[in-house]
């Protein structure tokens, strides 16, 4: 049956038949107005609810289970949110710069050139439905940036008007992080190889060795988690455990050593896109001070069991975090 529509003073009475109580009724009607039911309640309500003797039963709260709790770990979640965008967004703008770069110092700074599909792999091959043909993923990307070369905002149309060319720098400014990715993948390796190196303390003469190869799908695995952690968390999704299932660090020797994950832990789902999984990601670019994961969940993590201590076991848990981690602020 459809959720029938109820008001927030009506949330709130519901919420009292089903054993939760508020201590501040003004400011959760507040909370409730602001961010909504479903993101306050249905988003973390499992932390306080009873177990159901059957599926059709009613939500049910815990003893002395409280509004304002459900709220601390909305406020939790939401705060990860933001250092998961802070940091993201850091390692989309390291990868901008270092394929512009790879690109020009390989194939020049002229729309022609750098815009030659001869320079890339072609990719996948898919039925278009708006131009009724097969394309080439190279080809509806390239077609993508050439739509942003010829854009009539900023700074496209100054470089357009003023030197009739858009180098790959100013290009991939218009790029969004899937264009970047989709971009990476369709490099050929000498250029892969130059990105890869860029973005970490590598050198291209690392990546180039077959025997090293676990490394590179290493980067590119580590990139797509990023990507997926950021989508979710531009649209608003519980992050805290969040785990996607298409976008997972594929078993690295070590890696997942190093973070002390055996070949059973990693069978058993641990190491693979939980956010931990992502802190550790984070280490292996060679800006990753400039990174606010680490403080963030540090931060928030400490703050939020100093009021809630029995969270701990849940939220480690669903974080992926190891028994022994220690939140500190000191990062």
């Amino acid at each position: 049956m459809e959720k029938p529509f109820l008001t927030i003073s009506q949330q709130i009475e519901l919420l009292k038949k089903r054993g939760l109580t508020f201590k501040d009724e003004d400011k959760a009607y507040k909370s409730l107005e602001r961010y909504g039911y479903y993101q306050i309640i249905n988003g973390h309500k499992s932390f306080l609810l009873k177990e159901k003797l059957t599926e059709d039963d009613d939500d049910c709260f815990i003893n002395d289970a409280t509004f304002e709790h459900i709220y601390a770990v909305h406020q939790f979640d939401k705060a990860l949110r933001n250092h998961v965008i802070q940091s993201t967004l850091e390692i989309e703008s390291i990868l901008r710069t270092a394929i512009g770069y790879t690109i020009a110092e390989l194939y020049g700074d002229q729309e022609a050139n750098y815009l030659n599909r001869i320079n890339y792999r072609p990719g996948e091959k898919k039925y278009n439905t708006k131009l009724k043909k097969n394309e080439y993923k190279i080809d509806q990307l390239l077609r993508k940036f050439k739509k942003i070369n010829n854009d009539r905002i900023h700074p496209f149309k100054h470089y357009k008007e003023k030197y009739n060319n858009v180098p790959p720098w100013i290009m991939l400014n218009g790029a969004t992080f899937g264009n970047l990715l989709t971009l990476f993948k369709l490099l050929k390796p000498t250029a892969k190889n130059k990105v890869l190196a860029s973005i970490s303390e590598l050198t291209p003469e690392f990546f180039e060795k077959k025997e090293n190869e676990d490394y590179k799908n290493l980067y590119t695995d580590i990139l797509f988690l990023c990507l997926a952690f950021r989508n979710r968390a531009a649209h608003g999704g519980r992050i805290y455990n969040y785990k996607p299932s298409k976008s997972i660090i594929r078993y690295n020797y070590s890696f997942h050593n190093s973070i002390d994950i055996t070949p059973a832990d990693y069978r058993a789902d641990k190491g693979k896109s939980d956010i931990y999984t992502l802190l550790n990601c984070l280490y292996y670019f060679d800006n990753y001070g400039d990174l606010s994961l680490e403080f963030g969940i540090n931060w928030e993590l400490k703050h939020h069991l100093q009021e809630y201590p029995l969270d701990k076991d849940r939220l480690y848990l669903e974080m992926g975090l190891p028994d022994t981690f220690e939140p500190t602020t000191k990062s």
